[in-house]
């Protein structure tokens, strides 16, 4: 038997049984959930990529608050207790992609019509807003971590 309990057939075989499958509506759940399981690494690691090592450094460090992009291309990083900082820079066209990646993520598209895209990071569920153009002439995105220490009133 092959996956999803079907006789074992040749790849060709196999092919013209999925295209059968897929003319008829019907695809096996199996299938579907290896699919989407396959889709999900590729969208992670295509992100991950975009994102680069500074920013994913960033995401993991206990102090980092909020990460930025300014139109201008320039990096911000606020960690806990200190003010903004500029830190770098990141491609207008890797910001794109990455914008776009986090859209398609999330099942959205990020264009001239949607130029606002308001979700939560994949990677790790920070609150996440990236704005292109009309609005804005060069990509621009806000990473707003969740809370890692709480604060109570008396401090």
């Amino acid at each position: 038997m092959g996956n999803c309990g079907t006789p074992e057939l040749s790849l060709n075989g196999r092919a013209q049984v999925l295209v059968k499958e897929r003319v008829n509506g019907k695809i096996p759940e199996c299938l579907s959930r290896s699919a989407q399981d396959e889709h999900q690494q590729r969208m992670q690691l295509k992100l991950t990529r975009e994102l680069g090592e500074q920013i994913l450094g960033l995401l993991e460090d206990p102090r980092t608050e909020d990460i930025l992009l300014n139109p201008d291309t320039s990096l911000w990083i606020k960690r806990m207790g200190e003010g903004f900082t500029r830190i770098g820079e990141m491609a207008p066209t890797l910001a794109s992609s990455a914008l776009s990646t986090i859209a398609a993520w999330r099942g959205t598209i990020l264009n001239h019509q949607n130029p606002i895209l308001e979700t939560e990071l994949p990677i790790d569920g920070s609150r996440f807003e990236g704005i292109v153009s009309p609005v804005v002439r060069s990509p621009v995105f806000a990473i707003r971590m969740r809370p890692r220490k709480i604060f109570t009133l008396i401090k």
